[in-house]
């Protein structure tokens, strides 16, 4: 469990660089990104995306390597806080 934790240490600073203002809410507000980002990871996005959009971040995944999941995850972010 040490890997997810430094995958989860990387991706609030990753947000934080990319994403300061979504950041500061969730800081402001007490919102704990490690429940859905655990289980992003450790399920590979499968019960989060839909099958076509996870199967094209495996196959991204399996070409650049992890740091796609990162990528996934910021980007779902991003989507969540235009819809909002």
């Amino acid at each position: 469990m040490k890997g997810i934790q430094v995958d989860l240490r990387v991706l609030k600073k990753l947000m934080a660089q990319k994403m300061p203002k979504l950041t500061e809410v969730f800081s402001r507000y007490n919102v704990d990104i490690t429940i859905p980002c655990t289980q992003w990871f450790l399920t590979l996005y499968v019960k989060t995306l839909p099958i076509e959009a996870c199967i094209r971040v495996w196959d991204v995944m399996f070409l650049e390597g992890h740091k796609v999941l990162f990528r996934a995850a910021i980007a779902l972010f991003k989507l969540m806080n235009r819809s909002s």
